[in-house]
């Protein structure tokens, strides 16, 4: 496994939470790591600074990351006890880190799969003011109960209008992804479980009515005891007989993810099916159902590049993988190799010659800067130096795949271990290629 280092800025509260430094450091990162994991591991070890604080304190675990178009969502399971200047300053540091490494617009803060929620006094560690006001915690736009964007943070506590997370089916009906909506009353409502049924955000996801028959029949918040409350949820489904223990665990995924997510006030989730409770189905014991293994469901949108109709320009295709293969650069390659499927575009066409596919994968490499693409040597001399285009086109749609990763610049290509000067055709490849933009056909929604 090859790693190498980054260097790069990381906040801590200090001053007992009452302020932030930044200090540089070195991370080690592993080939096939994400780099907002990578930040936030790191920043939770604790710190050899006197003056400064772990954030979130000492034993303080990630427990889940993932992203959500340009926002990161991270539960942190800390100390229940934390003092309120500490988490609000930990909250800081972590997305000022986050948000300055990698890009991202904003963080969003979760405990126990919940949205983090502050009460009391607490002093904003950056501009020093102070929030007296304890409802202004609970409102609906408290800055750790969304996104927040530190840097903006300076004069108010007020960051931006409140957006929501929702959770839905990809159009494979495989995998579960989020998105923001601004459609959301903030307290779980029968309205609200209807419209997570029948709407959806874009193109790319289905509604669980659309992809799996589904209406709702009954609805209602149970208590559970000790100020907790559950939800239960029956549904009535077009053709029960077609849902199997996959398509169950999916639903009952994603209705959990957006219950727990977006009303905190709700801990567990009772769902049946056209009167059969879920969890006899799937030959569980439980009533309440509380998320158990569910991030194993959650897949990542990468992009890859195929051909157009033409054969003339390379056009972006959003396709769903598991999380851990969103990481690898060789299971990126490897749905290139596979081409277009029954989801993608009618236009998409493959940029491979007819019988190169996954088997003629060797492997890939990275080295931080660097991704390597082996094939076999089927491969080469495919094509003829006439046939100039189509081999740039294959080649730049790896290379432009590939550096869709931020951790990948550049691309060489190997054959059988080797380095090779073409395939055939008068395309050098002896030194790294860089993405070419100029292959790629603008469209709305990437120019």
């Amino acid at each position: 496994m090859r790693a190498f280092t980054r260097a790069v800025g990381m906040y801590y509260p200090q001053e007992e939470g009452l302020s932030l430094q930044r200090r540089t450091a070195e991370i080690v990162c592993e080939e096939g790591m994400w780099l907002p994991e990578v930040l936030v591991r790191s920043l939770l070890e604790p710190v050899d600074d006197p003056k400064l604080i772990t954030p979130f304190g000492d034993g303080a675990e990630l427990k889940y990351i993932s992203s959500c178009s340009e926002m990161l969502i991270v539960e942190i399971d800390y100390a229940d006890s934390l003092d309120s200047k500490i988490l609000h300053a930990s909250a800081l540091a972590l997305a000022r880190t986050l948000i300055q490494e990698t890009g991202a617009e904003s963080v969003l803060l979760l405990k126990n799969g919940a949205r983090v929620r502050l009460k009391g006094t607490v002093a904003n560690p950056i501009s020093a003011l102070v929030c007296e006001d304890e409802s202004a915690w609970e409102g609906e736009k408290v800055f750790l109960e969304k996104g927040f964007v530190p840097d903006e943070f300076a004069d108010s506590f007020v960051m931006r209008e409140e957006k929501r997370i929702l959770y839905y089916p990809d159009v494979s009906g495989s995998f579960i992804l989020c998105r923001e909506t601004e459609d959301w009353t903030g307290r779980m409502t029968r309205r609200d479980m209807e419209m997570l049924l029948n709407e959806k955000t874009d193109p790319d996801l289905e509604s669980l009515a659309d992809r799996f028959g589904l209406s709702l029949d009954g609805f209602s918040r149970e208590s559970l005891g000790d100020g907790k409350e559950g939800l239960y949820v029956s549904l009535r489904a077009s053709d029960p007989s077609a849902l199997d223990g996959d398509d169950l665990r999916l639903i009952r995924g994603i209705l959990f993810l957006n219950m727990r997510i977006n009303d905190r006030t709700l801990s567990a989730l009772s769902l049946e099916i056209d009167g059969e409770p879920v969890r006899e189905a799937l030959g569980e014991d439980d009533i309440w159902y509380e998320g158990q293994e569910i991030r194993a469901q959650f897949g990542e949108e990468i992009t890859l590049y195929f051909l157009d109709r033409d054969g003339q320009d390379l056009i972006p295709v959003s396709r769903t993988v598991s999380f851990s293969d969103s990481l690898s650069p060789e299971a990126w390659m490897r749905e290139l190799l596979k081409g277009p499927d029954r989801f993608d575009p009618e236009e998409a066409r493959g940029v491979f010659p007819p019988g190169i596919g996954q088997k003629d994968l060797l492997h890939v490499e990275t080295d931080g800067v660097n991704a390597v693409v082996n094939f076999s040597s089927a491969l080469e001399s495919f094509y003829p130096v006439e046939d100039e285009t189509m081999e740039r086109m294959m080649v730049y749609s790896i290379v432009n795949t590939l550096t869709e990763d931020a951790w990948v610049k550049q691309v060489l290509i190997h054959v059988d271990g080797r380095q090779v000067d073409n395939l055939g055709g008068r395309l050098y490849l002896g030194t790294p290629l860089m993405r070419n933009p100029g292959l790629i056909r603008i469209t709305e929604e990437n120019q």
